[in-house]
């Protein structure tokens, strides 16, 4: 495709590779665990999801680039509205087999519903459009910061306690943004 992180983004993701080995959490290697808490099936489901959820990063990126008729702005939105579509009617029939109950109780609930599905289809057209214009790599990146957000709401609102290690990995992301933004 063409989009490179840089040297930059190189070095950070080694260095957080480096970092996050290091952390003698429970049953990590560093701490003298063993090579299970690694290999183990949980970590195998989260990486291959987090595998996965890049390759749908760059595919967004890719569709709405494929688009040759329009602005940044028509293609991005075309490309929300195609894959909005897919996921609905996937996630509509697995309810349907699934969670058929589940379906019918947010009937009662559509005001809330709605209103969750416009901001949801608010924020998926700022990152598609941001994944339009600029690599994929750097958006994501940037948009690292929404978990620096939540925990500082949940910090305020909820009067929940950060961690040293929390607040070593908020100074993580924003490290990593800002050294993907040089």
């Amino acid at each position: 495709m063409g989009d490179d992180a840089g040297p930059g983004g190189f070095a950070y993701t080694g260095f957080f590779r480096y970092l996050s080995c290091q952390y003698p959490g429970p049953g990590s290697v560093a701490a003298g665990g063993n090579l299970a808490a690694v290999t183990s099936k949980s970590t195998r489901i989260g990486l291959a999801s987090g595998f996965f959820f890049s390759l749908s990063y760059l595919f967004v990126r890719q569709s709405s680039l494929s688009l040759e008729y329009g602005d940044f702005l028509y293609r991005a939105g075309w490309t929300v509205v195609v894959a909005t579509s897919m996921q609905v009617v996937i996630l509509g029939a697995w309810l349907l087999w699934r969670e058929p109950k589940g379906l019918l109780q947010m009937f009662p609930q559509w005001r809330l519903c709605l209103f969750i599905g416009l901001t949801s289809a608010l924020g998926s057209i700022a990152w598609y459009t941001s994944m339009t214009l600029v690599n994929a790599s750097y958006v994501k990146a940037v948009g690292q910061i929404e978990t620096v957000f939540t925990i500082i709401i949940a910090t305020i609102y909820f009067r929940e306690k950060v961690s040293r290690m929390e607040l070593v990995g908020i100074a993580t992301i924003i490290g990593g943004v800002f050294v993907f933004l040089l």
